[in-house]
């Protein structure tokens, strides 16, 4: 929930699923309703800003998740690569799956590496386990 003084009145505003499936907030002004999308407020409020940067990326595919460490700046470039992206499996030393990462590039979140790195790791595998115990997993 969001508080918002408008004058001298506080007004408690509740978020709205939106067609593509983000949350937002509508408020209407006097220049007519005005749209705010919540991943936006947080990332602009809670991130370090980046300029050369300008799309605002859920690193676990998860548009209902805004919370600050689920966001991150991206190229545009970046973006839409990862709505492509095939899945990353992590597999103990038995081949049994420990998680199921949405992309390569969240997969080389979770282990603070580039996600270059990552590619390196998951491509080298041709789809066969190795001692990182990754391998790649189609949609």
């Amino acid at each position: 929930m969001l508080k918002v003084i408008l004058g001298f009145t506080l007004h408690k505003l509740k978020p709205r699923l939106n067609v593509l499936g983000y949350y937002d907030y509508a408020l209407s002004l006097a220049t007519g309703l005005n749209t705010i999308m919540v991943p936006k407020l947080v990332a602009n409020n809670f991130l370090k800003s980046q300029a050369k940067l300008p799309v605002i990326d859920h690193k676990n595919r998860d548009k209902k998740n805004n919370f600050a460490t689920n966001l991150r700046f991206v190229a545009y470039q970046d973006n839409a690569l990862d709505s492509n992206a095939k899945k990353v499996l992590k597999l103990d030393k038995d081949g049994k799956r420990i998680k199921i990462y949405q992309s390569i590039t969240e997969a080389a979140d979770s282990r603070s590496v580039r996600k270059t790195t990552m590619e390196d790791i998951v491509m080298d595998l041709s789809g066969r386990i190795m001692i990182a115990h990754w391998t790649t997993k189609c949609h």
